[in-house]
């Protein structure tokens, strides 16, 4: 095996490409840590927002790629040779070490990039929708259904990839049940959104928006407020805060999660003092959850499918056009770059050959 590794690594001046950077250690005996080939690895604001001393040297969290090495007296139920994917501290990198808890078999029929598309953002939304607002729901579908009434669902962010993630997983739990999915995001996403599964789109550009006296949820009676909204959105990197715009729209036992908030809301979070109708969590990547989502992702016709905005080289021109694109926020699905060890050579040589010459004429 190489003594060195393609990797993004985080540095004091941001993230740089690296093609020297040291190879994993190996497992540790008697651990449930794997040693993964990464065929494909998807990016998140956290991999561009958090220090070095937090995730560590290497960027990248979501991966797809296959059990390389597992250590002697391993307590991992996977194999050498497994395709998998899940999360892994250091996923931009040729290799990368992983627990086998934060991992799960990669279905038949499903690609690496596919794969790589899925961990962070349909896990973090499946936990939210699910253990912080479905119990809530569970209820009031039943009820609902009975009676012939809407459970009406916000999610604020819907074309981002937590967002799309959201609004599918929505379609394929609430199958046959009455329930109204409303997306917020800009009008050119609004149909793409829609086919996600959204029965209704609002335009946050348009300048009705912020009309108090047209908004559809603010002065409506009781039973047509808000019974769930899922918030991709807040503290995303321009002083976004739609909490208190929410609470306002939702129903008096309506629930307000959040993939993220304020340092008020952290704060209250780690101390268990959250107020019982808003949530804001910590995504737990576990295996159980995975193979669940792989269960709906494969069933004939589920509207669960990542989508993938744009499929990148391993490179160190794409790193950077990866991550420029998401800083913009204006992509739709996940970036995903293909990372196949085997596709060093051509990558670079890809690279090189796509540079303009540096002759004058």
């Amino acid at each position: 095996m190489c003594v060195h590794m393609r990797a993004v690594v985080r540095s004091w001046s941001g993230l740089k490409y690296s093609e020297t950077h040291p190879m994993p250690r190996a497992p540790k005996k008697g651990s449930d840590e794997v040693l993964v080939r990464v065929h494909a690895a998807a990016i998140n604001p956290v991999d561009y927002k958090a220090p070095r001393l937090i995730l560590g040297p290497v960027a990248g969290l979501d991966v797809a790629g296959v059990i390389e090495k597992i250590p002697e007296d391993s307590t991992a139920t996977l194999s050498v040779g497994d395709r998998v994917y899940g999360t892994a501290r250091g996923s931009l990198a040729n290799f990368v070490l992983a627990n086998a808890g934060s991992l799960a078999k990669i279905p038949d029929g499903i690609s690496f990039q596919q794969a790589a598309a899925f961990p962070t953002a349909y896990i973090t939304a499946l936990q939210g929708i699910r253990d912080k607002g479905k119990g809530n729901l569970e209820a009031k579908l039943k009820k609902n259904t009975e009676n012939g009434k809407k459970v009406r669902v916000l999610v604020i962010g819907a074309s981002g990839g937590c967002g799309i993630a959201a609004v599918q997983l929505l379609r394929a739990l609430s199958t046959g049940a009455g329930v109204e999915i409303v997306g917020i995001c800009s009008g050119k996403n609004a149909a793409f959104v829609k086919e996600q599964g959204a029965d209704l789109v609002l335009d946050y550009t348009d300048p009705d928006f912020g009309n108090e006296e047209k908004d559809r949820y603010l002065n409506a009676p009781e039973e047509e407020k808000l019974d769930l909204v899922f918030d991709t959105a807040t503290n995303s990197g321009k002083g976004e805060d739609y909490k208190n715009w929410s609470l306002k729209r939702m129903k008096k036992d309506g629930q307000y999660v959040s993939t993220n908030g304020s340092l008020g809301m952290w704060l209250r979070m780690f101390a268990n003092q959250q107020k019982s109708n808003q949530h804001l969590f910590l995504t737990d990547m576990n295996t159980a959850d995975l193979d669940f989502l792989s269960q709906l992702a494969t069933k004939e016709n589920s509207p669960v499918k990542p989508i993938i905005s744009n499929s990148l080289p391993f490179t160190s021109a794409a790193v950077d056009e990866g991550f420029k694109l998401l800083k913009s926020r204006r992509t739709v699905g996940k970036i995903v770059f293909d990372v196949n060890y085997d596709n060093m050579n051509t990558s670079a040589q890809n690279e090189n050959e796509a540079k303009p010459s540096s002759d004058k004429k």
